[in-house]
């Protein structure tokens, strides 16, 4: 969420677009003004098909500003409307609540959206067909008779960048969809361990994900336990060897 700047001044309360009912936008607008206390007046409201941002203030003409609402925000109703003022200011318990409240419909969004992307097509994996097969291989062998294998999705998206030359590996989550990239020089010859290390510390990132309440993963706690599990070195990158071995 964006976070907006401090004013105390009244604004005139005209409702905006963006898809919004003008009753729905007249009712926000008088909510917002009602809970804000540092946040300059808002002239008018917008609905957006946002899935990252639930709420920002813009501008609209000269010094007329607007209170740019995630879809989901709007259809929640008033109890989530009076966090939106608060949160914007930083309270960190009324963004806790604002995203309670819109989680469910903000996930089906996000799918929703992961879907149409994957029915458009996703990015082009750089890997030869060879190269596709055997990370196929390799994730199968790994998750084969595991505990957790039932948190691996069966839509996991496995790409080989060749562009990716800065890192070995990464796991992006967008709502549902779950993608790992490795880079294509894990597939020179003589770096096979390095391959298989770097699958597992993305699996591990995806178990992670999958099982923490915010949907993130980093290098913390539980990332750690979930590479231990999957059988990676808990850390964080390759060792000196396995970066000499790979620029050779």
């Amino acid at each position: 969420m964006a976070e907006g700047r401090g004013g105390t001044a009244e604004g005139s309360q005209t409702p905006s677009g963006g898809g919004l009912d003008p009753r729905d936008a007249s009712r926000i607008l008088e909510v917002f003004h009602r809970t804000r206390t540092r946040l300059p007046p808002i002239h008018g409201v917008a609905a957006r098909p946002n899935v990252r941002r639930l709420a920002s203030l813009g501008r609209r003409g000269r010094g007329r500003r607007i209170l740019n609402l995630a879809q989901v925000v709007v259809q929640a109703g008033e109890e989530a409307w009076a966090q939106v003022a608060p949160a914007l200011e930083g309270d960190t318990e009324s963004l806790r609540r604002l995203r309670a409240l819109v989680d469910a419909d903000l996930r089906e969004a996000r799918a929703r959206k992961a879907r149409g992307k994957g029915e458009r097509g996703s990015p082009r994996c750089q890997g030869t067909p060879d190269e596709r097969r055997r990370l196929r291989a390799l994730l199968a062998g790994i998750c084969h008779g595991r505990p957790w294998s039932h948190l691996v999705p069966d839509h996991l998206e496995l790409r080989i960048s060749r562009r990716m030359t800065r890192s070995l590996g990464s796991c992006r989550f967008r709502g549902e969809a779950v993608r790992i990239t490795l880079s294509a020089r894990l597939f020179a010859p003589g770096v096979e361990d390095i391959l298989e290390e770097t699958l597992r510390h993305e699996l591990a990132h995806l178990l992670d994900g999958r099982t923490r309440p915010d949907g993130r993963s980093d290098h913390g706690a539980t990332w750690r336990a979930w590479a231990i599990r999957v059988g990676a070195r808990p850390e964080r990158l390759c060792t000196p060897g396995d970066a000499r071995r790979l620029a050779r």
